[in-house]
């Protein structure tokens, strides 16, 4: 009886890993589509990041170099928007303006901040972003170590 079963069993099962077998030839064509597929896929990201690149680096993206003038950077973006807005603008709203996230438009501002092209205003847990000529007289920056009139304590009079 268990020859039976053994012969039932193995003449059920076909040998499918018999190279001339359909099914061994359609699953090494489906194995291959799917990597070839995998490999576009991988190909195209890799371009498009290359393309697009990180528009807070030094070096020109591509689409500057052919000099579109409808490309402007990050940085004199934010310039442009301040600009639009009487020189200041809290972060917040520069977050919401651009559309950006916050981790990029507090790293921007600090990069611009460092090359003096703006100057950030630490009020409460609100940063007020100010452009040169447009600070407030009586708030200073967190930079600012001239404590003549006595901020944030006393009063400048």
């Amino acid at each position: 009886m268990e020859n039976r079963e053994e012969i039932t069993v193995s003449m059920c099962i076909p040998d499918l890993f018999q190279s001339d077998h359909p099914l061994v030839l359609i699953g090494m064509l489906g194995g291959g589509l799917i990597l070839a597929l995998i490999a576009a896929s991988i190909g195209m990201y890799e371009l498009r990041s290359h393309l697009t690149g990180n528009p807070s680096d030094d070096a020109a993206s591509p689409q500057e170099e052919v000099g579109d003038p409808n490309i402007i950077s990050d940085a004199t973006y934010v310039e442009q928007l301040l600009l639009n807005h009487d020189g200041k603008l809290y972060q917040r709203e520069i977050v919401t303006e651009t559309g950006w996230s916050k981790s990029k438009v507090s790293m921007l501002l600090s990069e611009m901040e460092a090359n003096d092209l703006l100057t950030k205003i630490r009020l409460g847990r609100e940063n007020l972003i100010v452009l040169p000529g447009y600070e407030p007289e009586h708030l200073t920056s967190a930079r600012n170590t001239d404590r003549e009139h006595g901020w944030p304590f006393e009063s400048g009079e």
